[in-house]
């Protein structure tokens, strides 16, 4: 058995690591559909150092991002190093937080630091929207009625859509890390507190309206999530198989995301519970 000296640090396992997550983080900036490979790569690598040379990674990374641009630094602290140390923050904490409640937090924080970063950012995307408005226009032939259109939505719901991009990243974070506890997440029904005090300040006060929309869609997405993951034990439950049941699950809550939404929170409420018994031996338990 070979005991590691703990005064030693392993430099040719942090510079290695430091250069993969470097090029996974630049890959995640180009293509940010897939900015949720950074975060399990870097967790998992993690798990081969001491607290040390964690850190001692972590402030290269900083050191590298940032010499590319302060923006690109706030992203990153905005988003990934958000993800990397509220998951360590929930693993150490003694209080248990159901996995769902890990992933909102997280997403929660991540989302309000990102629209604090986009107003620091704001004339820089200014200039990127006129860019994006002009190839749009003149290459692809779409109307700038059309290009204004989805831009004023975006603007209307951007707190929403940066919930849905940070709180996917959660879900695909946690569910590679504990693939294993899937069936067993749980999520609190407190949060659907927030859907009905924003549900009656959009209906009836003459204030926040469009941030209570907003919330409204966060709630409604993370309960069909929920309602998605009760759908992935029913169908897991026949197939067997866990990557076709997330694939068929996601599928159904995309196209019946207000059936997932309902199951979801009143499967929270303990109004219905889910169980799947598999019965052998000619049908006897």
């Amino acid at each position: 058995m070979i005991i590691k000296d703990k005064s030693v640090i392993n430099i040719a396992g942090i510079i290695r690591t430091v250069i993969t997550s470097f090029l996974i983080f630049n890959i995640a900036m180009l293509f940010p559909l897939t900015s949720f490979v950074f975060p399990i790569y870097k967790i998992r690598a993690n798990s081969k150092f001491d607290k040390r040379e964690i850190l001692i990674i972590n402030i290269i990374l900083f050191l590298l991002i940032g010499f590319i641009s302060k923006l690109t630094l706030m992203f990153y602290v905005s988003l990934f190093l958000v993800f990397e140390m509220f998951y360590y923050f929930f693993e150490n904490l003694k209080i248990k937080i159901k996995t769902f409640d890990r992933i909102i937090i997280t997403a929660l924080v991540s989302t309000v630091l990102l629209v604090f970063f986009l107003r620091y950012a704001g004339s820089t995307l200014d200039l990127l929207k006129t860019k994006i408005n002009d190839i749009y226009v003149n290459q692809y032939g779409i109307s700038e009625r059309d290009v204004n259109i989805i831009f004023a939505y975006m603007k209307k719901y951007e707190v929403f859509l940066l919930y849905i991009y940070t709180g996917i990243m959660g879900y695909f974070t946690y569910f590679s890390l504990k693939k294993d506890r899937y069936k067993n997440w749980k999520i609190s029904y407190q949060w659907i507190i927030l859907y009905i005090v924003a549900f009656f300040i959009s209906r009836y006060a003459h204030f926040g309206k469009g941030m209570s929309l907003n919330v409204i869609a966060m709630v409604k997405v993370t309960y069909a999530m929920y309602g998605v993951k009760l759908i992935h034990k029913l169908i897991n439950s026949k197939l067997n198989n866990v990557a076709l049941s997330q694939i068929g699950a996601l599928l159904l809550g995309f196209y019946f995301s207000g059936f997932a939404f309902v199951i979801g929170a009143l499967e929270c409420f303990d109004f219905i519970k889910i169980h799947v018994i598999k019965l052998n031996n000619g049908g006897r338990k």
